[in-house]
């Protein structure tokens, strides 16, 4: 649809209707209907606006997709490492992505954007694009020029931040950005935990604090319950990701 062509149509319907219509589609394409007048950039941008669009994406959204690193639990010999991999949840369905740096192992970011993940180690960080198999090399980081030890880093959402804390009794940290005011969620279902092993990550699953944390052959995951402040197993989610890598 052309610019002149929304700028006819909109006096046609009161904007509270155009409204409701642009709720349904992507964010790409909100971000090319910004250009259409500024009455439209001002709801576009608007917090209301954002909510709504992201309320009626959820309920009527495609089924989550995790993107995986496979490998042996000696990934450092293993010779036939899937650098990624999509497994639907809810489902058995797994899809291998070709890629051309087969055999390295990379961890995969915990969120998406526009349909992008990002993949990355020690030396290189790659975006990708898993319909089209379409990636970029990154330029190197300050840690990786540094040659710091890669670990769990902190994972932001929702005007969150959330960090693992370095004491005897392991505990999650969380920053409102909004609101500058600092949360410590304890009693944490995890002990001991080494905030630079791999093994045990942060993520966002469902715009909710997630920690995933893989033990020889197993993995379990936690979501961070709201409503009594704590990390609750999900069996649903963790059945389903045994399920698709070791069966």
């Amino acid at each position: 649809m052309s610019r002149q062509e929304c700028m006819s149509m909109e006096p046609l319907l009161h904007h509270d209707v155009v409204e409701r219509i642009m709720e349904m589609f992507p964010v790409k394409s909100l971000l090319r209907f910004k250009a259409v007048s500024k009455q439209w950039q001002s709801t576009i941008e608007s917090r209301y606006f954002q909510e709504s669009q992201l309320n009626h994406r959820e309920r009527s959204r495609d089924p989550d997709v995790l993107m995986v690193c496979i490998h042996s639990h000696d990934f450092e010999a293993d010779t036939s490492i899937e650098s990624l991999r999509t497994l639907v949840l809810g489902s058995l369905s797994s899809v291998k992505i070709p890629t051309s740096w087969e055999n390295t192992f990379y961890s995969v970011c915990g969120n998406s954007c526009d349909g992008l993940v990002c993949l990355y180690h020690s030396d290189l960080c790659f975006v990708v694009n898993p319909a089209t198999r379409w990636h970029r090399t990154l330029p190197r980081c300050h840690f990786q020029q540094n040659r710091s030890i890669l670990g769990t880093y902190n994972v932001g959402f929702d005007g969150k931040l959330h960090w693992f804390t370095q004491c005897k009794e392991t505990e999650v940290l969380s920053l409102d950005i909004h609101t500058e005011t600092f949360e410590v969620i304890s009693n944490v279902p995890f002990a001991n935990v080494d905030p630079y092993n791999n093994n045990i990550v942060m993520c966002n699953f469902d715009n909710r604090l997630s920690v995933s944390q893989k033990m020889m052959s197993e993995q379990v995951i936690w979501l961070f319950s709201s409503g009594n402040k704590t990390l609750q197993e999900n069996t649903n989610l963790t059945t389903t990701v045994l399920v698709a890598i070791w069966s």
